[in-house]
Order: structure tokens, then C-alpha cells, then sequence
């Protein structure tokens, strides 16, 4: 599942800075793109908890390649384990370490089954 989510500043322009998506139960993040390619922005795809999922995606900014979804951060979540939830918190992380400190933040939840055939 892909998550898609911007700021806006208080002209409903759309603002850049450091971001995190933050997965928890189940699922894991998958994909964390680099925001430019290769240039000064980047992105860090990490497991925090120790149980061999990825559950951070740091982006120091938004996507800026010249394609669809700039001025967007992207993230893909994916599940092939069990039935269940997972949260999905996005937030505003200047210090790139997660979003349980940040006052700026969403979430979203996925609900994930597999029907028998």
C-alpha cells in the first residue's frame, strides 16, 4: 500500500522539511525513496524495535524529481504475515527519530486479511 502525505503551511502551500512514517503491529514499511535522487535530501529506512521488520522512514524533505508526487512524501507499507492492524503515524521529525515526541502528526490504519481461496 502506498501512503502519500504533504504539509501545508498556513497558506495552504505545501511546505518542506524533515519527515517520518512510523509503522506499528502488523506490516512493515517497505520502500522509503530518496526524496531527489541523488542529491543533498535522503531518506533512512530502519527497525527500531528489533523485530526484523522496517518500521521508520526518515525523509530529510519532500520529493523534488521532476516527476509526479513532488512536493510529497512516500512511503510503502506491506504485510505478508498475519491478519490485523497496522497504524501508519506520519509526522513532522526534525531530530529523525520517530514521531512519539512530535506535536505535528497523522496517522492512518490498514487492515490487513487474506481471504482463503
Amino acid at each position: 500500500m502506498h501512503n502519500d502525505a504533504c504539509f501545508l503551511d498556513m497558506n495552504n502551500n505545501r511546505a518542506d522539511g524533515p519527515a517520518s512514517f512510523q509503522s506499528f503491529g502488523v506490516g512493515y514499511i517497505s520502500a522509503c525513496p530518496d526524496p531527489d535522487g541523488a542529491g543533498p535530501k535522503y531518506a533512512t529506512l530502519s527497525d527500531t524495535n528489533g523485530d526484523g521488520r522496517n518500521d521508520l522512514c526518515f525523509q530529510s524533505g519532500y520529493q523534488e524529481t521532476g516527476a509526479a508526487g513532488d512536493e510529497e512524501f512516500h512511503a510503502r507499507m506491506n504485510n505478508n504475515s498475519s491478519n490485523g492492524r497496522q497504524d501508519v503515524v506520519w509526522c513532522s521529525d526534525a531530530n529523525a527519530d520517530g514521531c512519539s515526541d512530535e506535536d505535528v502528526a497523522d496517522d492512518i490504519t490498514i487492515s490487513w486479511f487474506c481471504a482463503a481461496y
